[in-house]
């Protein structure tokens, strides 16, 4: 009976927590074009950036994963590619837009918007527990968008889970 308890009060956890979590889509950079969980082999179609630099492809202890970081410097952004094995095919686990970037969100929030229109587009979605001055969280930090502010304007961008 007991066990019984259990499951079913962590069923009722994920639906709780499921019933708040936002399409993967809807926290897309560049118009939907650049969205977490996107495959290597599309992400290669779909970017015209110059010359990417690959990090090391590491196993991370926290997720089990291997990790590895595609920087576009000229375009102002990188992704945060993993897979299950070393040097296998990778998806997109977060991305980061700095400037240069032009891209923006698919609400329209990109590098040097401002705190106002970054609250009139996610007011709904705003953490207000997370935020704090410098920092604007949609959602969570544990998977959301992180608007990283300066001088009340938007300095990078970051999609996905910035802590574990």
């Amino acid at each position: 009976m007991l066990r019984l308890f259990y499951v079913t009060v962590v069923f009722m956890m994920v639906g709780c927590v499921s019933s708040e979590v936002t399409s993967v889509k809807e926290d897309s950079i560049g118009e939907g074009k650049f969205y977490l969980g996107l495959s290597q082999a599309e992400l290669e179609k779909s970017i015209d950036c110059g010359i990417v630099k690959y990090g090391k492809d590491e196993l991370w202890g926290a997720d089990g994963l291997y990790h590895q970081d595609w920087n576009y410097a000229d375009c102002g952004i990188s992704f945060d590619m993993t897979s299950g094995e070393q040097n296998a095919s990778k998806v997109v686990e977060s991305i980061t837009i700095v400037s240069p970037s032009k891209l923006t969100t698919e609400k329209g929030i990109g590098i040097g918007s401002t705190y106002d229109e970054v609250m009139t587009a996610y007011k709904t979605r705003w953490n207000k527990g997370e935020s704090r001055d410098d920092l604007f969280v949609v959602d969570s930090i544990f998977g959301g968008i992180l608007f990283r502010m300066t001088d009340g304007k938007v300095e990078d961008v970051f999609v996905g889970a910035g802590a574990e």
